[in-house]
């Protein structure tokens, strides 16, 4: 038993927790995980009429979203979803604002300039484009740990 004890103290900094807001079900679901992100996401931004992609870690996708950044749209390729989630969440409450974001299987596109009233929009847009299987997000828990 101190063992667990011991472990989860270790890794009590990197624990993380995390309430995603799910507009098709109108419901919060609350996730804590620990913080693993050791490994390159392929990331790609969005600015005006460009695009780049890089190769980042999400500290570096957390860094560059907390400073004043103009990109539309952010793209992270991966499977581990709850880890960009946590990068979304952190990236939230620094900046007061609760962006929306898109969850398609094997990436996140994250829209960093839109908020809570663009959910209609993002849905229509998914809708025109026939996306399938995606999930329409968003962080619930960003004024300053106040659940909106």
């Amino acid at each position: 038993m101190n063992k667990i004890i011991f472990a989860y103290w270790e890794h009590f900094d990197d624990l993380r927790k995390v309430n995603i807001y799910d507009e098709k079900q109108r419901s919060v679901e609350e996730s804590a995980f620990l913080i693993d992100m050791p490994e390159l996401f392929r990331v790609i931004l969005f600015k005006k009429n460009k695009s780049i992609e890089k190769k980042m870690s999400l500290e570096e996708v957390e860094e560059l979203l907390s400073n004043k950044c103009n990109f539309k749209m952010v793209v992270i390729v991966s499977n581990m979803k709850k880890e960009i989630y946590s990068v979304i969440s952190n990236v939230s409450r620094l900046k007061g604002i609760c962006s929306p974001f898109i969850e398609l299987e094997n990436s996140i596109m994250y829209f960093p300039q839109l908020s809570y009233s663009d959910l209609g929009f993002l849905k229509y847009l998914c809708e025109q484009k026939n996306m399938k299987n995606y999930k329409l997000h968003i962080v619930s828990s960003c004024r300053g740990g106040k659940y909106v």
